[in-house]
């Protein structure tokens, strides 16, 4: 175990503590309602609160002074950030990536771009010129 801690592999390590452990039993923790009275066991009303909690944290209407707004100071352009991507760039970000990170919504593992080699990195890269030029990213980047 001091070898996979030591060499950084840690999924390989957490492996090997859950099995020298045994699996621990999961209980559920009841939740408290907004006001505190009620207390939710159940996992569908646990699952409501955790929506309810999340929506009045997240969907909160803001108001933007933009009087405020125009007076603050205008940063110069970086005018690196007006050029393309360059093929050098893309395959160097597609081979700094790390190995065993959950697929996107493609399915596609990582480790299959990283290793790809300069046809796939090629074709990726003409993929972010197209959008750069068209000013549109697909929807399933966002």
């Amino acid at each position: 175990m001091q070898w996979l801690a030591d060499t950084n592999q840690l999924s390989e390590f957490y492996a090997e503590v859950r099995h020298l452990l045994g699996t621990p039993t999961m209980e559920k923790v009841p939740l408290n309602s907004t006001s505190g009275e009620a207390l939710f066991k159940s996992r569908e009303k646990i699952l409501e609160r955790w929506a309810e909690h999340f929506n009045t944290l997240l969907n909160v209407d803001h108001f933007v002074d933009l009087d405020h707004v125009r007076c603050l100071p205008q940063q110069p352009f970086a005018l690196e950030l007006h050029e393309s991507v360059s093929p050098d760039e893309v395959a160097l970000a597609i081979k700094q990536q790390q190995n065993k990170r959950a697929v996107g919504v493609h399915f596609i593992p990582g480790e299959l771009l990283k290793y790809g080699g300069g046809d796939l990195y090629s074709a990726i890269w003409e993929l972010f010129v197209v959008m750069w030029e068209k000013e549109q990213v697909p929807s399933t980047f966002k």
